[in-house]
C-alpha cells in the first residue's frame, strides 16, 4: 500500500480539488468564480452534519479563483466595504483628535506607573502600575492594575520628617511637651505625634482632673485622664470633654487629630480597609498586636474607658482614638481591634475615655 492509499478521504478530496483546478488550466477553462456570503456556512447542504458533500463545496472554492468582490458583507462586495470603513474611521479619528487636542491637559506630571487614557469624553490618570504589597509598605495601592516593587516605599521612608525642612514637620524630628518628648512623622501634608499623648496637664498649664473612680468618670461633665494600667507606651485615656476643652490639650502649634485628618491619614496609606493593619504595632511590640506597623503610627491597643460605667475594656485587644471634631454633641473617633485590618469611623458621646494623637497646625 503506498502512502498515498494511507492518507484517506481527506487527503483524497483535497487531491481532487487540486486536481479539477489544475485540469480546468491546463484545458484552458477558467475556475468558476466562488460566491461567498460571510459568515460562511461550513454545513452547505444544511443537514445539520459536516459530511462529504459540505467539503466538496469547501473544494469548489479551494479550486477556484479568489476574487475580493466575490466575498459579500453586509450585503456588499468585500473591496466596497473596505473602502466604507476606511473613510468612517478617517472621520472618526480626525473628530477625536481634534476634541483630544483641545482638552488634553499641558504639561500633566503623572507619577510613576501612571498614564493618561481617553475615556471618550476627557482625558484622565490611570494607574497600571503601583505598591500592592499590603502587609508591610506604607503606600499599599489598591486602585493599581499591577504590583511593582519599585514603587512601594516603607517606613521610615514614608513617614520619617524630611532633614531638609520641606515637608509638614518642618524638618523637627521631635517635640518636648510637658516633660515629655515625643517623635514626630509626616503623612502627606501632615505632621503627626508618632505616640499617644500622655500630658497631666492643659496647654496653659492647669492641671486635669484624674483618680476619678468608675462612677465619678461616667458622671463628670468636665475633663478628665486616666493611666493605662501596665503600660507606659500607651499614653493616657482623656474624656471628650478634655479633648474639647478651650485651655487646650496638645501643645502650643499643634490640635488634637480632627476627622477629616484622619480620613487624609487612612487615604495616604491605601485606604481604610487596610489602613489598620498598617497602622496597629506587631506582636514583638510592647504591648504586641496583631499590625506590621508600616506607617511607624505604633498604634497600640490601649483599650478605652466606658462611658456608661466608667469600667476600663479590651485592653491588649483594641485602640479608640478621639478626633476634635463635634457633632450633635458628640465626638467622631477612630476605632481598631484585633483581627480586623480597616479602621472603623464612629460617633460617640464625651464621657468615654481615648486615646489621642496631637498634628501641627497647618495653615
Amino acid at each position: 500500500m503506498t502512502m498515498r492509499a494511507k492518507c484517506g478521504l481527506l487527503w483524497a478530496l483535497l487531491c481532487l480539488g487540486g486536481l479539477a483546478a489544475a485540469q480546468a488550466q491546463t484545458s484552458g477553462g477558467t475556475p468558476p468564480a466562488p460566491s461567498v456570503t460571510y459568515p460562511y456556512n461550513g454545513d452547505a447542504n444544511a443537514d445539520g452534519f459536516i459530511g462529504t458533500s459540505d467539503l466538496l463545496a469547501i473544494l469548489d472554492l479551494y479550486g477556484g479563483a479568489f476574487e475580493p468582490e466575490a466575498l459579500l458583507v453586509d450585503g456588499m462586495d468585500l473591496g466596497v466595504y473596505l473602502g466604507v470603513l476606511e473613510e468612517a474611521i478617517a472621520a472618526l479619528t480626525a473628530a477625536v483628535g481634534a476634541e483630544q487636542a483641545s482638552s488634553l491637559p499641558a504639561g500633566t506630571g503623572l507619577a510613576p506607573g501612571t498614564v493618561m487614557v481617553w475615556n471618550g469624553t476627557v482625558w484622565e490618570p490611570i494607574r497600571l502600575a503601583g505598591c500592592k504589597n499590603f502587609a508591610y509598605a506604607c503606600n499599599y495601592d489598591p486602585a493599581a492594575y499591577v504590583h511593582a516593587s519599585e514603587l512601594c516605599t516603607y517606613f521610615p521612608g514614608c513617614a520619617a520628617v524630611d532633614a531638609a525642612g520641606t515637608g509638614p514637620c518642618a524638618g523637627q524630628p521631635t517635640v518636648t511637651y510637658a516633660g515629655t518628648e515625643y517623635e514626630l512623622v509626616e503623612y502627606g501634608t501632615r505632621c503627626w505625634f508618632r505616640e499617644n499623648l500622655a500630658t497631666a496637664h492643659y496647654r496653659n498649664g492647669t492641671p486635669i482632673p484624674t483618680g476619678l473612680s468608675n462612677a465619678e468618670w461616667a458622671a463628670t461633665g468636665a475633663g478628665a485622664w486616666a493611666p493605662v494600667a501596665g503600660c507606659s507606651a500607651c499614653g493616657y485615656l482623656y474624656n471628650g470633654h478634655a479633648v474639647t476643652a478651650a485651655a487646650g490639650l496638645c501643645p502650643t502649634g499643634f490640635h488634637v487629630a480632627t476627622d477629616p485628618e484622619w480620613t487624609l491619614l487612612e487615604e495616604f496609606v491605601g485606604g481604610t480597609a487596610g489602613a489598620g493593619r498598617l497602622i496597629k504595632v506587631g506582636p514583638g511590640a510592647s504591648p504586641g498586636w496583631d499590625g506590621t506597623d508600616a506607617t511607624g503610627f505604633s498604634g497600640v491597643p490601649s483599650g478605652w474607658r466606658n462611658d456608661l460605667n466608667g469600667i476600663p475594656l479590651n485592653y491588649g485587644t483594641q485602640g479608640m482614638w478621639w478626633t476634635s471634631t463635634a457633632s450633635s454633641g458628640e465626638l467622631w473617633y477612630r476605632q481598631m481591634y484585633t483581627g480586623f485590618d480597616g479602621v472603623q469611623r464612629g460617633l460617640y458621646p464625651k464621657r468615654a475615655g481615648y486615646s489621642v494623637r496631637c498634628v501641627k497646625d497647618w495653615p
